[in-house]
């Protein structure tokens, strides 16, 4: 506990030596997992709240030797060899930075973008508004009110 001059009062807290696999933390491997699922590089992963910030879209995917790699994608891929990862890399993305460029985004006069997660109605993010009103969660895109779009998916 610290108080509000920023002095320790009071420590709770322990330190684990043990190393920590961080493939098998989920905030680093859920990305990786849907990646595989897909058969593909890297994926995003589940949008989240972050405390005292705003909606954010992890990606993650796997490191591999750059020089390796470009030589295994010439030869070894075609035999169906693996290439063993070099590590992990995961990004957060505030989902606000996304919002910020899809709004420049026009289709037709008065279309929109909809962003949604793979293989459900959850939206993602869009180029009008696809969040609660205290924006700490996503709509379903058939609930958006913006522009009747939650109406319009419902016809569609």
């Amino acid at each position: 506990m610290v108080n509000g001059e920023g002095s320790v009062l009071v420590t709770n807290y322990s330190v684990d030596p043990t190393p920590a696999e961080v493939l098998q933390q989920g905030f680093y491997n859920s990305t990786i997992k849907a990646a595989n699922k897909m058969g593909t590089k890297g994926a995003f992963g589940s949008i989240f709240y972050l405390i005292n910030g705003t909606l954010a879209l992890p990606y993650g995917s796997m490191i591999y030797d750059p020089t390796l790699f470009a030589k295994f994608n010439m030869t070894n891929n075609k035999q169906g060899k693996a290439l063993t990862p070099q590590g992990i890399y995961r990004c957060t993305i505030p989902l606000i930075l996304l919002s910020n460029f899809l709004q420049k985004v026009s289709v037709f006069q008065r279309g929109y973008v909809l962003i949604t997660e793979f293989n459900s109605t959850v939206s993602v993010d869009g180029s009008i508004n696809t969040t609660t009103a205290d924006r700490k969660s996503t709509l379903s895109i058939f609930d958006i009110t913006d522009r009747d779009a939650g109406v319009l998916m419902k016809q569609i």
